[in-house]
């Protein structure tokens, strides 16, 4: 038997007495089997956030892996805590089958999709260990048959999460249904994946959510052997290739969505070629704590996504066949659609999105370089770096990006707010339709609606063995302060903003007063 890759194993182990503490484990208490703390056991929200539960499946993976590390193994305690788990998500699902994550009534389809692969592929586990096994498949049926009616296109992870848990619901049911709403979903996600390999993240390519998406894709395939999966999925790991970081990273600013982690199920598990490369650099990331992964994720994310890691330790073996990594070659690719830029030549790498105004990272003479692009104080705040149809020249070698700055949104919670929404999702929020309404306007709000601004920016980004960058922003109010070279999200992404280690190389840079001239400024700079 091949070794396996341990890092993905120790790493969570690390983590679990930090996710085990989340939980509710006396079995008196109401709450019992419950993962959200700010629920049980602060008290500080009024309700449980059901994806908290998706942990059931990472103690499962734990009680079933042999390992001379893992004191979780056939571990009777930890199966009664699994049992408990399972029962109260039960008990959190709304009458239609839907779950919640943010508030009360969400009916939201994220939190469904992801709950019911988790607690389907824990039955499909844990076998006949489970004694209320089929009052959960019922619940599982009820969840399966609210998704098989909706579909999730803006955030198109959620409906590749959806598509596999209905189909750990067909395994375990044998309930043919349920097989051919997935295969009728497949078809639709080959439709809707683009040319390049990437699915749509709020309008854009995103390379953690893509590697999500190939998770559960991988998973399908796994299970089902359907050859369009395959073809879906080899589309996806050529797209990802190119976003692998000299410097063991992955991802970030020029993204839709701004992630920065990846996840190596999908290339642990078929280990050839662009895959193999991938899993190679996962795997050096996560032994030198260099990327995003268990160890820098907040309570909430653990929760959610550290069954990832030990499906990966149990797919690694011997890596084979490792191609080359487009930052070692001689190229530049432009994925038209994603609004990417990609430029390697003799060590200099630069990935460039010019629909967020020439967001980029760039790795040159062994140091990396984060650019979000321009961010100016006027009246308000104003930024070059989210998604927009930004005005583009490309000649080979400068690139050329022109357009509006939009008005940057920093909104949060306050009492008043907090009150109104409750008492909304109290009353009316109770209806599914008005809850996917609210949900709706609430992701519009915080998401994808960009207002422009009067002020104009154009940023020019020549192309060598040294980057050479021209910003330039005119408008018609005073402008107070400029920063460039700034990493930082513009939009609400509950999995983005981790710290990781080449933070501390920001090029962060606030442009000199005496550069402004009242309503504009320019400047140039060059990396290298």
């Amino acid at each position: 038997m091949e070794k396996r890759f341990e890092p993905y194993l120790t790493k969570v182990l690390d983590q679990a007495p930090r996710l085990l503490g989340q939980m509710d484990r006396n079995p008196l208490s109401n709450t019992y089997g419950c993962f959200d703390r700010q629920y049980w056991h602060y008290s500080v929200s009024d309700f449980p956030c059901s994806r908290h539960q998706e942990a059931v499946l990472t103690l499962a993976l734990l009680y079933q892996i042999k390992h001379k590390k893992n004191p979780y193994y056939k571990n009777p305690k930890m199966k009664e805590w699994i049992r408990a788990a399972l029962k109260f998500w039960m008990k959190m699902q709304s009458k239609d089958g839907s779950m919640s994550e943010w508030y009360p009534n969400e009916h939201s389809f994220g939190p469904t999709a992801f709950g019911v692969y988790a607690v389907s592929d824990t039955l499909l586990l844990m076998g006949n260990e489970i004694g209320d096994r089929d009052e959960i498949i019922i619940h599982l049926k009820r969840s399966a048959d609210w998704l098989m009616k909706r579909s999730e296109l803006r955030a198109q992870n959620q409906e590749c999460g959806s598509i596999a848990g209905i189909y750990n619901v067909y395994l375990l049911t044998k309930d043919e249904k349920y097989k051919k709403i997935v295969q009728e979903k497949i078809k639709i996600m080959k439709s809707l994946q683009h040319k390049d390999g990437w699915f749509d993240e709020y309008s854009g390519a995103d390379i953690g959510y893509l590697s999500l998406a190939l998770f559960y894709l991988t998973d399908l395939y796994k299970k089902s052997k359907m050859a369009i999966v395959k073809k879906i999925i080899d589309k996806s790991v050529d797209f990802m290739s190119y976003f692998v970081h000299p410097d063991m990273t992955f991802g970030g600013v020029y993204g839709s969505r701004n992630t920065e982690y990846i996840f190596p199920f999908c290339f642990e598990f078929f280990a050839k070629g662009n895959a193999s490369m991938i899993a190679k650099h996962s795997r050096e990331s996560i032994s030198n704590n260099v990327c995003v992964s268990p160890f820098s994720l907040d309570d909430r994310y653990l929760a959610y996504i550290t069954y990832v890691y030990l499906k990966s330790y149990l797919e690694s073996n011997t890596l084979r066949t490792i191609s080359i990594p487009p930052y070692k070659k001689k190229l530049v690719k432009e994925f038209v659609d994603a609004g990417l830029l990609v430029y390697s030549k003799n060590g200099t790498y630069i990935i460039i999105n010019y629909r967020k105004g020439g967001s980029f990272f760039a790795f040159v003479k062994g140091k990396s370089y984060i650019d979000s692009g321009i961010e100016v104080e006027s009246n308000k705040t104003f930024t070059s770096g989210v998604l927009s149809n930004h005005n583009r020249q490309f000649d080979g070698k400068t690139l050329e990006v022109s357009g509006n700055l939009s008005v940057l949104k920093n909104r949060t919670m306050n009492p008043k707010r907090n009150v109104m929404l409750r008492l909304f999702q109290m009353s009316l929020g109770k209806s599914g339709r008005i809850g996917t309404f609210m949900k709706n306007a609430f992701r519009n709000k915080m998401i994808t609606n960009v207002y422009d601004s009067d002020f104009r920016f154009t940023r020019k980004i020549t192309l060598g063995n040294k980057i050479n960058i021209y910003d330039e922003v005119k408008g018609n109010d005073t402008i107070k302060k400029v920063f460039v070279g700034t990493k930082s999200s513009y939009i609400y992404v509950p999995s983005s903003r981790y710290f990781q280690l080449n933070d501390l190389e920001s090029s962060h840079t606030e442009v000199q007063e005496s550069k402004i001239n009242k309503n504009e400024f320019s400047l140039t700079r060059t990396i290298g």
